[in-house]
């Protein structure tokens, strides 16, 4: 739902769409509602307000709801009191506001399991005050947490100053330099069955960075997505399974090979699943991954909203033509630089999945993917349970061109 025009004609027309919307055979099937009452420029005024309360008094008879989405929403006491009868699963708040002149606490908590606010607009342009957030976070109930850079201290400090320590909490999301926020290790001590942690990169590196992080925090995290600066430090005291490294941003590529290398020795063997991004050189790390015997699943510079400069056919089949590939591997994703004409992909794609397949028998997926303007293309490699090659699936909407089957 999204406002346009005159709020008032709005919920005119809003009005019998609602009601067929709350009727018994199509309630049951809606699931997400995303709310988007005004651009930020705008002025909130009492006529958006009754759209949005009238939208929330309809919410109780879509029975399978599980999430909700608010842009450029200013919320109040009332309405926040409807959202409570409701307490959905999941809910997304993008440039939320609230009274800030409202001193009147909140003698409530909505139930929801994921709270989503991604903002990263400096604070001062989101009006809101402390006690917004803290209303959907219950330290019995929240089991995923993701935020951006502008609720960030509100949201430490909620951590920080609850009661009683986040027994629910699984997954926590948030920008990699908040972790040198004063309160963001003493709020990470209340997070002690967190075992999902995402870093996101930003668009610059970080000032500063932690040097070190205590061995007593996050016990139970099994999973890491982030720079692999902070994955060495974590993984000392921790058995990492699931690990994304990636560069402190999105626009550099981590040259040093030492660093990943130094990462790949802190994890350990007990890493099933590896993704490694940004990376320009693989020979110096790939003996270091046959000693991870659990590794199931490899991916090298092969995320379709990261780009890094990749290895060309040539250097791939070359590096592997000196170093094999972990001994479980079954699933294996591989960047790479197309800078020949389209026609040559068949050829490089035929020379790169023979020399892959014929060291890795447990290999079960091969893809590869070519970094073309202006969308990637993927070829994927399959191979039956039979262990007979099953050939070749080529994206055609990204590249035009065509594979035989089998080699």
């Amino acid at each position: 739902m999204h406002v346009k025009g005159n709020p008032v004609e709005y919920l005119e027309r809003l009005l019998p769409r609602l009601a067929f919307i709350s009727t018994p055979r199509i309630a049951h099937a809606v699931q997400t509602v995303m709310i988007t009452l005004a651009n930020r420029s705008y002025r909130w005024s009492d006529a958006l307000n009754n759209i949005l309360d009238t939208v929330l008094n309809i919410l109780p008879l879509l029975p399978s709801i599980k999430e909700l989405a608010f842009h450029s929403v200013h919320f109040s006491h009332s309405n926040l009191t409807l959202l409570q009868q409701i307490s959905p699963s999941s809910i997304k708040l993008r440039f939320p506001t609230f009274d800030i002149e409202d001193k009147n606490p909140l003698p409530f908590r909505i139930r929801v399991k994921s709270l989503n606010c991604l903002d990263d607009l400096p604070l001062e342009r989101i009006q809101t005050n402390s006690q917004f957030l803290s209303c959907f976070i219950q330290s019995s109930y929240l089991q995923t947490l993701i935020f951006g850079s502008t609720h960030a201290e509100r949201l430490l400090t909620t951590l920080l100053t609850s009661e009683h320590p986040f027994s629910q909490l699984l997954e926590l999301d948030m920008p990699v330099d908040v972790m040198t926020y004063q309160n963001a290790i003493p709020a990470l001590f209340k997070c002690t069955k967190v075992e999902s942690l995402r870093l996101r990169y930003s668009t610059q590196v970080p000032e500063r960075y932690l040097k070190v992080i205590p061995p007593d925090i996050l016990p139970n995290l099994s999973s890491f997505d982030g720079p692999h600066y902070y994955a060495s430090l974590l993984a000392q005291d921790r058995r990492l399974h699931d690990v994304a490294l990636r560069p402190f941003d999105n626009f550099s590529t981590t040259r040093d090979a030492k660093c990943i290398l130094r990462t790949l020795q802190e994890l350990g063997p007990d890493v099933e699943t590896l993704d490694i991004l940004a990376v320009t050189d693989i020979s110096s790390f790939l003996p270091t991954l046959l000693t991870f015997k659990s590794l199931r699943k490899l991916s090298i510079n092969s995320h379709p909203e990261f780009y890094a400069k990749c290895l060309s056919p040539c250097e791939i089949t070359s590096k592997l033509s000196v170093t094999s590939l972990p001994p479980a591997l079954e699933m294996l994703s591989i960047g790479v630089q197309m800078r020949n004409h389209k026609g040559r992909v068949a050829r490089d794609t035929k020379d790169i999945v023979e020399k892959i397949t014929a060291s890795s028998p447990l290999l079960k997926e091969l893809k590869l993917w070519y970094w073309t303007h202006p969308q990637p293309a993927w070829i994927v490699w399959n191979r039956s349970s039979e262990g007979v090659n099953d050939g070749v699936t080529l994206n055609k909407a990204s590249l035009d061109c065509s594979l035989e089957k089998g080699s």
